[in-house]
């Protein structure tokens, strides 16, 4: 970080030094804890309870071994500054127009959007195809305009690959962001092999951090808040603070309603981070982008009994934003807080003006 003094490998080994600290106290702390306890939840409940001093050595390691290694897991962006537009391409009857990690995507050339913007999320089939088709062609009944994947869907391209592939469709652009399980250089794989064969965009969100489509800005944060939580290990995607403070930014800039779209839930009181087991998940740089980006709404994944199990609808308030789960689109049942089964879970969100409005989506399929 800024205030460590000396050249960044010599910032590095102090952050290091500060960081050994947390892990032997993180250690403690999982040895004191149930064995039954999922790997994510422990590290997580740990993150809670340590100090603010060894999250500030964490905080070190992460934002100095971004200067060493670009990128650092992935996302590591600096401002916008000298960033040059890249020529415009046309998909979808839109525009795509490309600047650094910022993406802005142009009204519909047929002058038939609705307005706002329709958005279909899915997350967590962790390689289990059996209810993609199915909530993709619920996406289509409810006129989504652009679908974004949150992750969750397995550690190799032939895992994130089929999902991607059948999400994509000629009607939208598909955001699709590595989560806790996906390996970074599997996932920019898999993004190019469905894109090679699909009808329409699909857009690698690990890579595009700025969406802006019909007014409404999503910032996307990829992968976890700590290594420890990532499946693929040392290949999954952690973002640093200092990337979440200038994606943060570039949100709180924008004049229209902002979406963060993550695969972690943010930490706070809310109910879309609320585990059967009385356990709140949550990603610390992903509530400071919702605060410091002053977003209205957060479509997350990984919690999977906290998805909604009727519409809803909300002022589009930064104050205190909208928390949506997108639930678990696998074939396995999961037990959601009310204590209803849903199996092929997803999620439609409208963000029109100052309202968000939302509705659960279910697999009809037979049990």
């Amino acid at each position: 970080m800024r205030g460590l003094g000396g050249t960044p490998r010599r910032r590095l080994a102090i952050g290091v030094a500060i960081a050994v600290a947390a892990v032997v106290a993180g250690a403690l702390a999982a040895y004191l804890m149930s064995p039954t306890q999922r790997a994510f939840r422990a590290a997580g409940d740990i993150g809670q309870r340590m100090g603010e001093g060894f999250g500030a050595g964490a905080a070190a390691v992460l934002d100095v071994a971004s200067d060493l290694r670009e990128p650092y897991r992935c996302g590591f962006i600096e401002p916008l500054d000298s960033a040059a537009a890249e020529p415009a391409t046309q998909a979808v009857g839109r525009e795509f127009t490309r600047r650094g990690w910022r993406l802005d995507v142009s009204e519909p050339s047929t002058g038939s959007s609705t307005p706002g913007l329709t958005v279909g999320v899915i997350a967590d089939t962790h390689g289990d195809l059996t209810h993609v088709s199915e909530i993709a062609r619920s996406f289509a009944d409810a006129k989504v305009e652009l679908v974004v994947s949150l992750g969750g869907h397995g550690t190799t391209a032939d895992d994130v690959t089929p999902v991607l592939a059948a999400l994509a469709s000629e009607r939208w652009p598909v955001l699709a962001l590595p989560g806790a399980t996906e390996a970074v250089p599997e996932h920019r794989a898999a993004v190019g092999a469905a894109r090679a064969r699909a009808p329409g965009p699909i857009l690698d969100g690990g890579d595009v951090r700025l969406l802006v489509m019909d007014g409404v800005a999503i910032a996307t944060a990829p992968g976890a808040g700590h290594a420890n939580q990532l499946e693929a290990g040392a290949e999954g995607c952690v973002p640093s603070p200092r990337s979440i403070a200038v994606l943060a930014a570039a949100l709180a800039n924008h004049p229209g309603p902002r979406v963060v779209a993550s695969y972690s839930p943010p930490t706070g009181d809310t109910s879309s981070n609320l585990t059967l087991g009385g356990v709140r998940l949550g990603d610390a740089n992903v509530a400071s982008l919702v605060e410091r980006g002053r977003a209205s709404l957060v479509l997350h994944g990984l919690v999977a009994e906290a998805a909604p199990t009727e519409n809803g609808r909300a002022e589009a308030n930064a104050a205190a934003p909208t928390v949506l789960s997108a639930g678990a689109a696998s074939g396995l049942p999961v037990r959601l807080l009310d204590g209803s089964m849903a199996r092929g879970a997803a999620v439609v969100a409208l963000v029109s003006g100052g309202r968000v409005s939302y509705r659960p989506v279910r697999s009809r399929a037979p049990r």
